[in-house]
């Protein structure tokens, strides 16, 4: 008998393969293994429990175990849990490759178990006395993320709740170190993320120091008109900056020219214009893990972009996004640890942490989940081309794919250009009004999201001036 080769629909090479090892695959494919881990974590929690003060004996009897009012207890949690177990399988299924979203992904199995092992043990970062193994492994992640960004060793950062307080943190240094408030101003691109308005009020700057960049005809930062406004800024008496450029645009993906913003940031420097440029990388940062790729599916731009990361002053990255890590963690670097050090404010029970003093972050208690979630994907699957790489690389393989089948579709259009994942597109009609365009987008997308019946596919929508 001849034997008969193993049919593959989506044919991989061994690289692709080692990768579904590290997710559960939409029809829980991973789930025998997934369960055995899950096993033996909750058993290793029991025993480095029962390991300690074994002699003080226990607080919960099995006596206590078999009363009514211990087991009537314990089949209310039961049943409200699965309560909310139900409630939860109705939520939309962000696993498939059906759901055409972009803010949130599957989580990867590593992630998962480092989650897990976090909620176990509870480390909070804000110390070393209250997570000593957490603020080692955060320093460990947040180095693999210097690493992949370009950053040397002397790089600094932390884990926050999310991109936005990273945001913050940048801004907040940046303010501190101007001499005087009222010569301090921020340069904002069109297109940034809403948090920076957010964070303009909660610095309580007033609308004459913030000056807003045009976008070109790309959706980039203008430098040119960069240029302008740092002039204006300049003769308007003001001195310290900070500047925001963007790596991944929360609607489009789009990537700002980073090498001409650097330039140019650098020629105002030389004539005592302090610009403090930190790069909004929340959505794009992971993409700098193929910027040294030998077959490098990005554009050449992006990657001269991804390079200029290293030469800024500071980045924000959130690992729930193309970090695959559970919600919610973002990520603040500075590449110095200079610049990340900010004005010393005192608590009477946090020390001291190897050279830097007291607290350094805006939010006190941190959890060390994300920092768990991203240091075991680091130690599985490195964070350059060979590694995380071959994730993002069929990712924009993905991205190309479905451009071909929608370019089929009459009618359809497509954003002229993808440096990301995201893919972005309209329906509408030769010299039509953008009400029309509107009011049938918003009728395809509820046809989509309200259907009665389980919908075919799961869209999301955005909203442009």
């Amino acid at each position: 008998m001849k034997k008969l080769a193993a049919k593959s629909d989506h044919p991989c090479d061994p690289q692709e393969v080692s990768i579904k090892s590290f997710f559960l695959g939409p029809q829980a494919e991973n789930i025998s293994h997934v369960s055995e881990i899950f096993s033996h974590m909750l058993h290793r929690w029991a025993r480095y429990r029962r390991s300690q003060f074994p002699n003080d004996g226990m607080a919960i009897s099995f006596t206590d175990q078999s009363s009514f009012e211990f087991q009537s207890r314990q089949d209310a949690t039961f049943r409200w849990l699965n309560e909310l177990l139900d409630e939860f399988e109705s939520e939309i299924p962000k696993f498939s490759p059906r759901y055409l979203g972009h803010m949130v992904s599957e989580i990867s199995l590593p992630a998962l178990y480092g989650s897990l092992l976090s909620l176990l043990h509870n480390p909070n970062n804000v110390s070393s006395e209250a997570s000593r193994i957490g603020l080692q492994v955060e320093n460990e992640a947040i180095q693999s993320l210097a690493k992949m960004l370009g950053y040397s060793k002397q790089s600094v950062g932390h884990f926050t709740s999310c991109g936005s307080i990273a945001n913050l943190e940048a801004a907040y240094r940046a303010k501190a170190r101007s001499k005087d408030p009222k010569s301090f101003c921020v340069l904002f691109p069109k297109h940034a993320h809403y948090s920076w308005a957010k964070i303009a009020d909660i610095l309580g700057l007033f609308q004459k120091q913030i000056f807003w960049i045009e976008t070109n005809d790309e959706g980039r930062m203008n430098v040119e008109d960069l240029k302008k406004k740092i002039e204006q800024a300049a003769s308007k008496s003001f001195s310290s900056f900070l500047l925001v450029s963007v790596f991944g645009t929360t609607e489009f993906g789009i990537c700002d020219p980073l090498a001409l913003i650097d330039q140019t940031v650098r020629q105002w420097k030389s004539k005592g214009i302090h610009i403090w440029h930190h790069v909004d990388a929340a959505y794009g940062g992971f993409y700098a893990c193929l910027k040294n790729a030998a077959e490098n599916p990005l554009a050449k731009k992006v990657q001269k972009s991804a390079k200029t990361l290293s030469k800024v002053d500071s980045i924000t990255i959130d690992p729930h996004k193309l970090g695959y890590v559970p919600y919610a963690v973002g990520g603040f670097l500075c590449r110095t640890q200079q610049l990340y050090q900010m004005k010393s404010i005192k608590a009477p029970y946090i020390h001291k942490t190897k050279d830097l003093s007291e607290p350094q972050t805006i939010e006190g208690s941190r959890s060390a989940q994300g920092a768990l979630s991203l240091a075991l994907t680091a130690k599985l699957l490195p964070f350059d081309e060979n590694g995380f790489g071959t994730i993002l690389r069929r990712n924009l393989k993905a991205r190309d794919l479905f451009i071909d089948r929608l370019k089929k579709i009459p009618g359809l259009h497509l954003l002229p250009s993808h440096d990301l994942n995201i893919l972005a597109f309209v329906v509408a009609k030769k010299a039509e009004s953008t009400a029309k365009i509107s009011k049938r987008s918003l009728r395809i997308f509820n046809e989509f999201s309200t259907s009665k019946q389980l919908p075919l596919y799961f869209l999301t929508k955005t909203d442009l001036d």
